[in-house]
């Protein structure tokens, strides 16, 4: 048995969740473990620039009374916790660990020059390495599989799907998959621009909402930096339906990433894709039969 195949996948969502490129590195993949590596670092240290301890200013930690010794790890920060090891140094850098009076929680609650980026790139940093570690028990299933399968455009498809919907499957060369998931998705959040007056997308005032609008990675960070800073001047009766569909979106998206693994899983194992069952025609009537 290869060193490969000894590995199991708790070794590999540990060494993917707290070192950012870590899956890849276990499995030998030193290229893309190290370029994930300095993709997600560079995301979270301009985003901790910009935001500081602000980063912890919309939710509290869930570990309390004998769960209290847990108190250290800030698994309750989504989706920036996909980045777990880096952002449990920031966490405990910020003082998150301890506790904090209320004229600190006051000052956290201020908002900061940029902070739309900021969070931004947090979150997305937290995604884009949670993916990363999902590619790494892809590699390792590919290992133990018959030499000559498992191959492809793994990390490309997953990444391109996320950032763009419907892209992923259009590197599988699903292209009419690609078609329905682009028009559906991207129509959903057009919608909820739409219904929301461009106001939907703002981590900053709808934290939980931008967790699952996470999914649709770019449209859904360019939403965030351009439009999170309008101001909404009016009452808007849809306003919750159109953030409603922004999330639904993204975490429909989040779902079809999932597909793509299968979708991959059948190409490394050459299995066709199932097609209707085609018509047997009547055979014709035996000669002399009775009539």
């Amino acid at each position: 048995m290869s060193q490969e195949t000894q590995k199991r996948p708790y070794h590999i969502i540990l060494a993917g969740l707290l070192f950012p490129g870590g899956a890849q590195l276990l499995m030998g993949r030193a290229r893309a473990g190290w370029i994930g590596f300095g993709i997600v670092t560079l995301m979270t240290l301009v985003g901790w620039l910009i935001l500081g301890a602000r980063l912890f200013a919309f939710t509290e930690n869930p570990f309390s009374g004998s769960l209290a010794v847990f108190h250290f790890l800030p698994i309750h920060l989504l989706p920036d916790a996909g980045n777990l090891g880096e952002v449990t140094l920031l966490w405990l850098a910020g003082g998150g660990g301890t506790g904090a009076d209320f004229e600190a929680l006051r000052v956290l609650k201020m908002p900061v020059p940029y902070e739309h980026l900021g969070f931004a790139l947090m979150g997305m940093a937290g995604v884009f390495n949670a993916l990363l570690t999902a590619e790494g028990l892809w590699l390792l299933v590919g290992s133990r599989l018959p030499e000559g399968t498992g191959g492809g455009k793994r990390l490309i498809a997953l990444i391109l799907g996320w950032l763009i919907p419907g892209w992923g499957h259009l590197v599988l060369g699903r292209k009419r998959s690609a078609g329905f998931v682009f028009a559906g998705l991207m129509g959903l959040f057009a919608m909820g621009l739409y219904f929301s007056e461009l106001c939907g997308v703002d981590r900053s005032l709808h934290y939980w909402w931008w967790a699952g609008q996470s999914g649709l990675g770019l449209p859904t960070f360019l939403s965030s930096v351009f439009l999170g800073p309008l101001q909404i001047t009016e009452d808007n009766p849809h306003f919750e339906l159109g953030m409603t569909l922004i999330s639904v979106a993204g975490l429909l998206n989040f779902a079809i990433l999932a597909d793509l693994f299968t979708l991959r899983e059948r190409d490394a194992l050459g299995i066709a894709e199932k097609t209707p069952k085609q018509e047997v025609p009547d055979a014709p009537p035996e000669a002399g039969g009775k009539g």
